[in-house]
């Protein structure tokens, strides 16, 4: 699936020079950044109601474009990510790459899921409903 992520010029930079470094292509990139956010925060996240929260504008730094190629699968968790963390794709992979700023994500362990289950239990008044990623 063709996409197109509207993000800050240097955070396009920095993938594009993680890509080269890697030797991999700008998409993988992306979707491994995607992919290790959401592993590592979703299972803190709480159910929210609240509109989709895009990037911040910055006068000092200009917006592009970014052309990426994701799976089927990997699109359609993305999607639901967005869902889950009201953010926009392209402000999730500014997350991605301010984890990778602070040193708690890695690329140099290519754990990689595409399966995640969204399970709900209602009891009396209330409903539960439990998310996971990765094999259960």
């Amino acid at each position: 699936m063709k996409t197109t992520l509207y993000i800050k010029k240097s955070i396009r930079e920095r993938v594009k020079i993680i890509a080269i470094k890697k030797k991999r292509t700008v998409s993988s990139v992306v979707a491994e950044l995607l992919s290790k956010l959401i592993e590592k925060e979703s299972p803190k996240k709480q159910f929210t109601y609240t509109s989709v929260k895009y990037q911040e504008s910055d006068p000092e730094d200009e917006f592009e474009y970014l052309h990426v190629t994701f799976s089927q699968i990997q699109y359609e968790v993305f999607l639901d990510a967005r869902k889950l963390f009201k953010s926009s794709v392209s402000r999730l992979l500014f997350m991605a790459m301010e984890a990778l700023n602070q040193s708690s994500v890695s690329l140099e362990d290519s754990y990689r899921f595409n399966t995640y289950t969204f399970n709900k239990k209602a009891t009396n008044k209330t409903i539960k409903l439990i998310q996971t990623w990765g094999i259960p």
